[in-house]
Formats: C-alpha cells, sequence, structure tokens
C-alpha cells in the first residue's frame, strides 16, 4: 500500500474543507472551525468488521513526519490483533486515574468525605493548607508511591514545631483513607507506632498552661477590655463571661441564639467535645449581643471579621490583652473561672460543666442526662455580677 504521499508544503497550503490521503489510512482532515481552517490528522481503519478513526493530533502541533510515526505505532497494535483507539481510551483513563489519585487529590477527597460534615470550615481550611504548604513535595505524587522516606522529607524541617505532630497525623488519616479505597496497599507510611517513631527523633511533648490571672483580678482586667468600643472588646468580653474557648465564640452565628430563652445552643459539630452544648445567658451577655450592629442574619457571624464571611481574627483576642497590658492568655479566663467558683461556695463538678467538659465516664453520663441548666445559670448569674461590677 503506497503511503508518504503528502509533502511538507501540501500539507500548510491545504485550505478547503476535505480529507486528504497520505497512504496506507493516514489522513489529514481540514475543517472550516470559528477561528478558521482547523487541520487534524486521523488513521482510519477496520477493526472486527467495523470502521474505526484514530484520531492522532492538531496539525501545525503535529507535523508530518510525527504523525507519520504515530500512524506507524498503530499500524504495529492493529498487526498483532490490537485495537489502537482502545489502547489510547485506556491510556487516558490511566492518565485520569493517575490524576485523581495524588497525594494532593486523595487529600482532598478526604477533606470532603471525613472532615467537612463534621469539623468546622476553619478545620477544613487548616488541612487544606497543611497539603499546599508542609506537604508540598509529595502533593504531586501518587498516594500510592509514597514512602517513609517522602513521608520523613516533610516532617523533618516541621518535626519539633507544633504543627509536626499535625501534619504528621493528616498524613496517616489520609493514607489509611486512600488504603480504604483501593488506591494504595501496604503499611501505612506516617503511621507512629513502629514506623515514624523509628525514623524521626524522640517529640518532647510540651505541656503550657494557659497563663491566667488571679481571680480577684478579673474585675479589674473586665473593666480595661469593656473601656475598648472595639468589636474584638465585644468578643472578648462575652467569652470572659460565658468562660469558653475561644474558637466557640468567635464562630458562633446567630442562628445559634436565642435571646428571648436567654440561651446559646453550640452545635455538636463545633464543640471540642462533639456534643451539643448549652450555655446560659446572663443579662450582661444579653445586653452584649442586643447591642451589636447586626441584622442578625441567622448564618452571620456574632462576631464578623475584617473580610466577608468570616469571623473575627484568631489573634484578636491576644492582641487586646497585650495591648493593654493584661498578663493573661484568652483561654486563661477558663481556668480563673473554675477557680473563682470553686472558691465561692460552687462545686468543681457544677464549674467543670459550666466549662463544657465531660463529667465522669461513659456508663455515668448514659445515666446522668440532665443539662443542669438552672444550676448553671445560677453560677454563671454570679460570675458576671462579680466580674462585671460598675
Amino acid at each position: 500500500m503506497a503511503k508518504n504521499k503528502l509533502k511538507d508544503k501540501q500539507v500548510a497550503g491545504f485550505d478547503k474543507p476535505g480529507v486528504y490521503g497520505d497512504g496506507d489510512r493516514l489522513y489529514l482532515r481540514v475543517q472550516d472551525g470559528k477561528a478558521g481552517t482547523v487541520k487534524s490528522w486521523l488513521l482510519i481503519y477496520t477493526f472486527e468488521g467495523k470502521r474505526r478513526e484514530l484520531g492522532l493530533g492538531g496539525y501545525p502541533a503535529i507535523g508530518l513526519a510525527v504523525a507519520r510515526k504515530k500512524a506507524d505505532a498503530a499500524r504495529d497494535l492493529l498487526s498483532t490483533g490490537v485495537d489502537p483507539k482502545q489502547v489510547k481510551h485506556e491510556e487516558g483513563v490511566a492518565r485520569v486515574e493517575a490524576a485523581a489519585r495524588t497525594v494532593e487529590a486523595v487529600a482532598e477527597q478526604y477533606i470532603k468525605a471525613k472532615i467537612e460534615p463534621v469539623f468546622t470550615k476553619d478545620v477544613a481550611a487548616r488541612s487544606r493548607g497543611y497539603v499546599r504548604n508542609q506537604m508540598k513535595s509529595i502533593a504531586a505524587k501518587r498516594v500510592d508511591a509514597i514512602s517513609i522516606d517522602d513521608v520523613e522529607a516533610v516532617l523533618t524541617p516541621i518535626w519539633n514545631t507544633p504543627t509536626g505532630p499535625y501534619v504528621r497525623s493528616f498524613m496517616e488519616r489520609v493514607f489509611s483513607y486512600a488504603k480504604a479505597k483501593g488506591y494504595r496497599t501496604g503499611e501505612n507510611p506516617a503511621i507512629y507506632r513502629g514506623t515514624v517513631q523509628e525514623i524521626m527523633p524522640a517529640f518532647k511533648r510540651r505541656h503550657k498552661n494557659h497563663t491566667a490571672l488571679p481571680w480577684l483580678a478579673v474585675s479589674g482586667a473586665y473593666a480595661k477590655i469593656a473601656a475598648k468600643s472595639a468589636l474584638a472588646s465585644s468578643a472578648l468580653r462575652f467569652t470572659i463571661l460565658t468562660a469558653s474557648r475561644q474558637r466557640e465564640v468567635r464562630e458562633a452565628t446567630w442562628r445559634e441564639f436565642d435571646l428571648d430563652a436567654a440561651l446559646w445552643t453550640i452545635p455538636a459539630e463545633r464543640y471540642k467535645t462533639r456534643i451539643k452544648h448549652k450555655v446560659p445567658l446572663t443579662k450582661e451577655e444579653l445586653d452584649l449581643l442586643r447591642a451589636l450592629a447586626s441584622n442578625r442574619d441567622p448564618d452571620e457571624f456574632v462576631f464578623p471579621g475584617a473580610s466577608k464571611g468570616r469571623p473575627i481574627c484568631e489573634t484578636s483576642f491576644q492582641n487586646l490583652l497585650d495591648d493593654l497590658d493584661i498578663p493573661c492568655m484568652p483561654h486563661g479566663f477558663r481556668s480563673t473561672f473554675a477557680t473563682w467558683a470553686t472558691a465561692n461556695g460552687f462545686t468543681n463538678e457544677l464549674a467543670q460543666r459550666c466549662l463544657g467538659h465531660k463529667i465522669g465516664s461513659e456508663v455515668d453520663r448514659a445515666y446522668d442526662r440532665h443539662d443542669y441548666l438552672p444550676e448553671r445559670r445560677k453560677l454563671f448569674d454570679a460570675w458576671a455580677a462579680f466580674i462585671a461590677v460598675a
């Protein structure tokens, strides 16, 4: 069968729609397109009694010489009884699957499947940050090709930082998810016991208590905070009055509040213990909330940040305390609250319930389902009266 009929100059000059043969089933198809003439190479052949067309690429990106080489490779497959179009399809599927099974892609699947349905947007954003920053050296690699050497390379620069253990834990969960989905086999290269612990230096956990004020100094500090008109002042005051964690206050939306019932209900997915937590609101807190400039859209943050759709910045509380020379950390007010409560006739158990801590064993909690709301309201009223004195 005649081959190599066309010349480069001819191919460049074809401008009328049609199909021009180079011989042995290789053709140049010329068509009118929106942006002008479009030329593409194809091999037209018969396989198992059916006419088939195999695209070999567009001209001029694929020149005449390259098109002939591609056609030769396809003809070689045909000579062995293999359909080159099916091979091209399978190779394309393999490329798509490979792209879908990189560490970055699988981590995104994990975040959408296991983090977003349960945790807050900040947790999902932090997880994506691990992939984008600390894990960037392995992000484009296939998840089934990740070895302990790759994990070591990720962890070495950050191992003795607070972020290190979180990144390792996240990688372990991503690789476990990948194994469950059939994307990889074998041992998890990021698991700590027996793997990471054998190659990384011993990690010395540092437990640092949050700096707290003596309870007798709280009312003075609260007065200094209340003298500020900034939103951070209102948010921090609310945090102190409710003895809450910063994130629970920062990410609170109006949907969680029933001002008429004087109740703040934090949903389980936002609470540290993953159990819905109810906080009785005092008059001081209700006055503070009602004074906020807001349309109280249910999904709007009670304490919005400077960026649209974001809560107040996580550093704003500490920055305010530093500006006012108040020597403590925001979380330390929870400790001060507990100390004040027991020093002023309330039980430690009730103080812990106000802080949202789990009390007793799982069996104890299964039988004791009382929320102690009246008792906790009495304690919070006393706390507000103590710290918010005129």
